[in-house]
C-alpha cells in the first residue's frame, strides 16, 4: 500500500477497495462465521482461522466501539473510512440483503 497507492495516484489510476468489509466479517464479526454453508470459500480463509481470527475479533471489537460512538454500524464505518481516503478510492462491497445494501448507503453519511 505504501508504495501502490502513491504510484496509482501520480498516474491517474483509480484505486478499487476490494471487499472493504473483509468478506463480511466488519458486518457481525466472529458471527459471519457460523452460518456459513458447507461450500463458501470463507471457511477455509487464512483469516477466519486460529490466531487470525483471534486477533479479527479483537480488531472488530475495537471497530464496533468505534462505530458506536459516531452512531453507525461497524460496516458503515468501515466503508465510510474506505470512501475517505480520497476521491480516487471506492470500495465495492457486495451482499446478497437488501437490509445490508441500504446500511452500506448509510456510510456515506458518516
Amino acid at each position: 500500500e505504501e508504495e501502490i497507492i502513491p504510484t496509482c495516484r501520480e498516474l491517474g489510476i483509480g484505486i478499487v477497495a476490494y471487499s472493504p468489509l473483509g468478506r463480511g466479517f466488519f458486518s457481525s464479526g466472529p458471527k459471519v462465521l457460523e452460518n456459513l454453508e458447507d461450500g463458501d470459500l470463507r471457511k477455509y480463509l487464512p483469516r477466519f482461522q486460529g490466531e487470525n481470527i483471534e486477533h479479527n475479533t479483537i480488531m472488530f471489537k475495537k471497530v464496533s466501539d468505534m462505530a458506536a460512538k459516531k452512531g453507525c454500524t461497524p460496516s458503515q464505518l468501515s466503508l465510510a473510512w474506505v470512501h475517505h481516503q480520497g476521491n480516487d478510492v471506492v470500495p465495492i462491497p457486495g451482499t446478497t440483503k437488501i437490509e445490508n445494501l441500504e446500511q452500506n448507503i448509510g456510510a456515506l453519511s458518516v
